[in-house]
């Protein structure tokens, strides 16, 4: 539904520089939007990006700052290169990092046909999940790795991660 936004968003946001207490937000919205252009809306893509190098990551979240990172480096017309940085910042020492990019190189490998390299780079990341990191980070991880495990026809897999996300998925009203 979001990804009919992107327009909007680019237009909105492109040429606003957003007051300091409004930058991390303004970077949410932008790194969702971007996110949502993979889905759709390339044409809007290279603009949003251009919003996040202005912005830069900012140090007050290093979650916010990992997306921001990973979504400056989206390049709708070139899925191998994004992949590629996508395996280097999965390798790196900041945590947050490496756990946002192995999330997106499971969706992107899956997307270029790899659902067993897809499926390595999601259990990779739920053996990285620690608490600190929520629990709709490992429901989103156990959600995509089950449904990976179903195209790999690996049932008892899936059934096994099904069962171990729906319960945060159902706390948290997300289904």
């Amino acid at each position: 539904r979001i990804f009919v936004l992107t327009e909007a968003v680019a237009e909105v946001v492109g040429p606003w520089d957003p007051p300091d207490e409004l930058a991390d937000s303004a970077r949410v919205a932008v790194a969702v939007a971007i996110n949502n252009a993979m889905i759709g809306d390339s044409a809007h893509a290279e603009m949003l990006r251009a919003v996040l190098r202005r912005l830069g990551p900012g140090e007050s979240d290093p979650r916010i700052a990992a997306q921001v990172v990973i979504m400056q480096s989206f390049d709708p017309t070139d899925g191998e290169a994004f992949v590629e940085r996508l395996r280097d910042y999965a390798d790196s020492e900041d945590h947050h990092l490496a756990l946002s990019a192995l999330l997106f190189l499971g969706f992107g490998l899956e997307n270029m046909g790899d659902p067993s390299g897809a499926r390595d780079a999601v259990e990779r990341a739920l053996l990285m999940v620690e608490p600190a990191d929520g629990p709709w980070s490992r429901a989103i991880l156990h959600t995509q790795a089950g449904q990976l495990a179903m195209q790999l026809g690996r049932v008892e897999e899936a059934v096994a991660h099904a069962r171990a996300a729906l319960p945060v998925l159902e706390r948290l009203r997300a289904i």
